[in-house]
């Protein structure tokens, strides 16, 4: 959305002689506090709505992403070609009430340890009559140039993407420490927001400084020159020569391999260059090519080996950072192992001594078992096994001469039970012509029975 097309859905924007009241230059506060407040409260309310939407610094009159700009405010407001004249004023009163924070006097108290982002939030500072002096009080630099609050969700916003860039893509330590050139990595990953420019990052940084995310050291000019992020809140918390040291050799590998390609290209292009002088008969001249190509190619050569060179240096340290923590691991895992056997009193001569006692006691085990199969054996019946299979015997044959008369009762119960269903057939009644049937059927049935078979 753009910034005109905010100020067209504003209900005011739309009456010119609201909007020509509003436009006015402020009266005396104390001729008229009411009127003087009504226009103050509506320019705050739509500076700060504006610049949430991102719509007073995604502009061509402002480069930066998290800076307003207020000399360039009446310009952005222009309606029907009238620019406000009482602008100014709204200025001075927001930097009075801490809605506008001066750049020069943001970046001056954070690097002195007096500023915190999360008091613009929480508890703004009050920075006295030094804000109602204006702009041009300030370096030249940034004069005009103001840190709204409004604005700190964006700075946060982009603050914790860029963390959070940096804490996905990190392997070891030694991805945790950046130049000034991360800023842009990221914006360009992300796609988020517009580059950002020096003021902007300088912002930013102050804003990873002081939420704890990072430790920026800093240039002659102030600018961040070592950003070190840090992983968690309990990470070394300053920059030290080897963090130097690894971003040294990253840098390094980062400008010989902006060089390889150069250097690949050139070869490239020389070798074409050759290519097209032959096929103009120019032997001499793609000679000469061939030679340049040649010693670029040596230079090349040279390139890759130092960055290869560098690449495992590199490695190395991260490896040596590995091992670290391994061996503290094994350390760790060595004292808490000592810890649980001294706890549970787990020493060589005390498991001995258990094992012993457990042998003792599966010897009386079996002392006692065999003392009890003896008692047993004692007192047990006196049977003649040859008795008990005569007895066997004896039952086998009293079944199978029981059988025939068993059959015989089997089939006594089954003519009772044809008798009795052929008594209560017979007192059933059917219709005569259903009779017929039936007894045509029977006749068939009877008929099939009695042919002979061929």
């Amino acid at each position: 959305m753009s910034l005109e097309a905010f100020l067209q859905r504003q209900s005011e924007w739309s009456s010119d002689q609201r909007m020509n009241s509003l436009f006015a230059r402020f009266p005396e506060k104390g001729v008229n506090k009411t009127l003087y407040e009504s226009r103050l409260r509506f320019w705050t309310s739509l500076i700060n709505s504006a610049a949430r939407e991102r719509l007073l610094t995604a502009n061509s009159q402002n480069e930066n992403a998290f800076i307003l700009q207020t000399e360039a405010l009446p310009a952005l407001f222009t309606r029907k070609g009238l620019t406000p004249r009482g602008l100014d004023t709204v200025v001075i009163e927001m930097r009075a009430s801490n809605d506008l924070v001066p750049v020069s006097k943001y970046l001056d108290d954070v690097i002195s340890g007096g500023w915190s982002i999360f008091s613009l939030v929480t508890a703004p500072l009050r920075f006295g009559l030094s804000f109602v002096s204006g702009p041009s009080a300030e370096p030249e630099e940034f004069a005009g140039k103001d840190v709204l609050v409004s604005l700190v969700q964006v700075i946060t916003q982009s603050a914790i993407r860029l963390f959070n860039y940096v804490k996905d893509e990190a392997a070891y330590s030694t991805d945790y420490i950046h130049d000034a050139s991360i800023f842009q990595k990221a914006t360009q990953r992300t796609n988020s927001e517009k580059q950002l420019t020096a003021l902007d990052q300088r912002i930013l940084a102050r804003y990873l400084e002081t939420s704890g995310k990072a430790v920026i050291e800093y240039g002659t000019a102030n600018e961040p020159l070592a950003i070190k992020f840090l992983s968690s809140p309990s990470s070394n918390a300053v920059i030290t020569g080897t963090d130097r040291g690894i971003l040294n050799i990253k840098n390094t590998a980062q400008s010989l391999q902006l060089q390889i390609s150069n250097l690949e290209a050139k070869v490239a292009e020389l070798k074409s260059n050759a290519s097209s002088a032959l096929k103009n008969n120019a032997r001499s001249r793609a000679l000469i090519f061939l030679k340049q190509k040649t010693s670029v190619s040596s230079v090349l050569e040279k390139r890759i080996a130092s960055l290869h060179t560098l690449e495992t240096i590199l490695s190395k340290i991260q490896q040596a950072e590995t091992d670290a923590e391994i061996v503290h691991a094994y350390k760790l895992g060595t004292v808490t192992l000592q810890s649980v056997l001294k706890t549970h009193n787990l020493t060589p001569d005390s498991v001995q001594q258990t094992l012993d006692s457990l042998s003792d006691a599966f010897a009386d085990q079996n002392e006692i078992d065999a003392v009890l199969a003896a008692h047993h054996a004692e007192n047990a019946l006196d049977v003649d096994d040859e008795e008990i299979e005569r007895e066997l015997e004896d039952l086998v044959k009293a079944g199978t001469a029981a059988e025939p008369g068993v059959k015989a009762e089997a089939k006594t119960s089954q003519d009772a039970d044809v008798d009795a269903l052929v008594d209560v057939l017979g007192s059933l009644r059917v219709e005569s012509g259903e009779v017929s049937k039936i007894e045509t059927k029977e006749s068939e049935r009877n008929g099939k029975q009695l042919v002979p078979a061929e």
